[in-house]
């Protein structure tokens, strides 16, 4: 039993979400949290779904055909049963967690955004950052000197 979604569904929320994410200046980017973090749980129930479609297709594969039968090269039927079998489940459990990591991404960079303070370090100076009220983007600025800066932005 695969899960309720297809990768590609979720993938396009994943991507509508990049987009409002993208669109969306820097002192609203924490509306947009549960958002991310309910797409984020619902790749984390559908890869655990998948992962155990997965082992029970593995399951049936190993029960089906025996040892031997496994690493012989030559065996057609048992080539075709684990590339129609276990394969599509395999793929899409690969794909799962390929989403579910690019959405922690998204989820730590927005988190990570959204905060009202920013800090930066510089191992060869020091940097200071510049809130550019037009954009919503704190700008950062290096210098040779040492030091550590920080953007606070009170709204």
């Amino acid at each position: 039993m695969a899960g309720k979604h297809s990768p590609q569904e979720l993938e396009a929320l994943l991507l509508s979400l990049k987009d409002k994410v993208a669109g969306t200046r820097r002192e609203n980017l924490a509306a947009l949290l549960p958002e991310i973090e309910s797409l984020a749980e619902q790749l984390r129930v559908e890869l655990e779904l998948d992962e155990q479609a997965l082992d029970h297709a593995k399951s049936r594969y190993r029960a089906e055909f025996s040892f031997l039968e496994r690493i012989n090269p030559f065996d057609d039927e048992r080539r075709r049963s684990h590339a129609q079998e276990v394969a599509p489940v395999d793929q899409e459990v690969e794909a799962d967690r390929a989403l579910l990591s690019r959405c922690c991404e998204l989820l730590e960079w927005v988190r990570n955004a959204s905060l009202a303070i920013e800090w930066r370090t510089c191992w060869h100076g020091g940097i200071y950052g510049v809130y550019d009220e037009s954009t919503g983007q704190a700008e950062w600025r290096q210098c040779w000197h040492g030091g550590i800066a920080g953007v606070y932005h009170p709204d």
